[in-house]
This record gives structure tokens, sequence and C-alpha cells, in this order.
């Protein structure tokens, strides 16, 4: 198990990792840190699912990998990377990165190599979705990559400033003012997707935050919820099992998680 650390201070590492199932833990340098320099230096690590010792981090200075599962790094490109979300992904066969108008595949996380983005416009983020797929969200939209490297126009997301794409009962004063939405495929059904979408208002510090999910591969979506959830709060991350669809985590600002069987009918 490997987590990232968020720590300051030169006596934690870039990583925790733990052999053990999570029982104990040992912190792991990427790179050799400077004294009193504090961090986080590294935003995500990606390991590869086919290639159990191939591993790639971003960092504040570009991207690492590692053949050997960590035992040594060396720094890959600059691929002018954005520090937020969902600039660096995972497929099953591929790392894929996205920056500025152009999206990258490396099978190593050595060498990378240019695949272009939808109609050359600018790449505003990228998620993974089934085989060797990834969708990335443009000015025009979203748009999918298909096995073949054609893109094409693919996941209709919910327009929350508008609400045009949600039907009536799921509109109201909160959903409309939700926007950056991203969707995750469930790794047992291809046709069931959620989506994290989430805005934070002026003078809040905890982001407001809608989970969707849609049963026909994104063309239409719908609010999760259900009885057992509480009325207060909001979630912040939702979690699918890799093996049963209808099995889903939510895990609330407050702290609480919430376990759901039956696609979020029930919590």
């Amino acid at each position: 198990v490997i987590v990232l650390q968020d720590m300051h201070g030169s006596d934690h590492g870039d990583y925790q990792e733990s052999l053990d199932g999570g029982d104990t833990w040992v912190p792991r340098h990427i790179m050799q840190k400077k004294k009193d320099v504090a961090g986080p230096f590294f935003f995500r690590l990606l390991m590869h699912p086919s290639r159990p010792g191939v591993w790639t981090a971003q960092g504040v200075d570009g991207l690492w990998t590692t053949q050997d599962a960590g035992m040594s790094w060396e720094a890959g490109p600059d691929l002018g990377l954005p520090r937020t979300r969902s600039g660096l992904v995972v497929t099953t066969n591929a790392f894929y990165a996205s920056a500025a108008a152009q999206v990258w595949r490396s099978e190593d996380g050595r060498s990378w190599l240019p695949v272009g983005s939808p109609k050359g416009s600018d790449v505003q983020g990228i998620v993974p979705l089934a085989g060797d797929r990834v969708a990335v969200k443009s000015g025009d939209g979203w748009w999918t990559r298909s096995e073949q490297g054609a893109w094409e126009p693919g996941l209709s997301l919910p327009d929350h400033e508008s609400g045009e794409k949600l039907s009536a009962d799921q509109k109201g004063p909160f959903m409309r003012s939700i926007d950056r939405c991203w969707p995750a495929q469930s790794p047992a059904d291809s046709a069931y997707l959620v989506a994290s979408c989430r805005k934070a208002s002026p003078g809040v510090s905890i982001d407001y935050s809608a989970q969707l999910h849609s049963f026909d591969a994104g063309l239409s979506w719908s609010s999760i919820g259900g009885a057992g959830l509480p009325s207060a709060w909001f979630p912040s991350v939702i979690a699918q099992h890799p093996r049963d669809p209808g099995s889903l985590l939510m895990a609330w600002v407050s702290g609480r998680v919430f376990r759901s069987k039956d696609h979020g009918s029930t919590w």
C-alpha cells in the first residue's frame, strides 16, 4: 500500500509504504530533499496495473519513474503537466498525461509519445476508462480516445451551470452552482460511471460537492442519494468496488464513511 505524504519538514518521506497491508509504514524518498525545505513535493503516484514494478510520480519539478517498485527512481521529462487534478492517469496498459493542447502516452514511464488531442483544443483534464481508453475534458466538452487512437465525442456530463441535462427533480440551487465534474468508470461494468462534482463557495473553506452516476455509459446522469445518508454536509470522495458495480463507498466532509450495496439506493 502506498500513501502520498502531505507533510512538512525533512524528516518525512515523499510517500509512506506498507508491505503488510497497512499494519506498519515506512517513509520513502523519491528525490533527495534540501535541508529545511518544506513539502509536499509530489501530487500523484501511480502504479502500472500489468507491470507491478513500474510506477510514475508527478512532482513540482516534473515526472519521476521507478522500474523496480521504488528501490530506485529516475527523473523523467517535464511535460508541463498542471498541478491540479487529473493531469496524470493510468489505464490497464499505459500512463497518460495531459498538458495544454497535448495528450501524452507512456507504457514504462520513461518514454512519452504525443497522441494529440481532440481538435487540438485546450485539455482541461483527463480520466481513465476501461481498457486502454481515456476521456479528456476540453473547451468543446468531453472526448474519448479509442484503443485504436481515434478521438471521438463522448461522456455527456451534466451541465451544472444551466442544469439542462438533469431531470427536474435533480435541479435546485445547490446543483445549479456546481461544476468541475470528474467521471470514473466502474472496473466491473463499463456502462456504469460515477462523477464527483464540486465547487467552492466564496468565504467557505470546504468545497460543496455532489456525486452523480450513469447507467448508460455517460449518456444520462442522476444524483446519488438514498436512505441512510446524513442531511447535513456533503460527500468529498466516492469509490467503486473493483468487482461489484453495485458496491460504493462515500466519504463525508465530517470524516464519516458510508457504504452502499445497491448503487446508492440505501447506505
